[in-house]
């Protein structure tokens, strides 16, 4: 578990039990807006969070529910996390959008991250919505450089 300084949030791996709060949030339609693939089914958030299980127990990356105050809200992650170039994902549920959660959240996961991907990573890269606005100041405001329509990349070194 990853706790945050101030307390009011915590990262940890996705559960099997996370499923449900999972489903509600991939499924919400805002949240289905900006991110990368379709609302999955139920099967397929189970499927996911097995997946993300996975990827934790060979280093190839893992995936942090974002708790706070008690409540699933949301999830981070880091994939790909044995190639030169790993990857960042991310989803917050639409309540709590504006807060800085999501900033405290990969700031946390950022300092940590590098128990979670090979000595091999140079680069990390996300993938944003060219009409996420708000995701893309994120990224700016952590030091995320544009490459690219919707591609988005942060030097590694800095951060080990």
């Amino acid at each position: 578990m990853i706790y945050c300084p101030e307390g009011s949030l915590t990262l940890r791996p996705v559960r099997h039990k996370d499923a449900r709060d999972l489903y509600a949030l991939l499924t919400h339609p805002e949240v289905v807006r900006y991110n990368d693939y379709a609302a999955p089914s139920k099967q397929q958030v189970r499927d996911i969070i097995q997946g993300d299980i996975e990827l934790l127990l060979t280093t190839q990356g893992v995936r942090m529910a974002i708790v706070y105050q008690g409540q699933l809200i949301g999830s981070c992650g880091i994939y790909d996390a044995h190639t030169q170039v790993a990857k960042i994902g991310y989803e917050l549920h639409p309540g709590f959008w504006g807060r800085g959660l999501m900033y405290q959240a990969l700031s946390l996961l950022l300092a940590q991250g590098g128990q979670y991907m090979s000595a091999g990573v140079t680069t990390l890269e996300a993938q944003v919505h060219r009409d996420n606005l708000r995701s893309i100041k994120l990224l700016n405001r952590l030091g995320f450089v544009f490459v690219e329509q919707g591609r988005y990349r942060l030097p590694w070194k800095v951060h080990t």
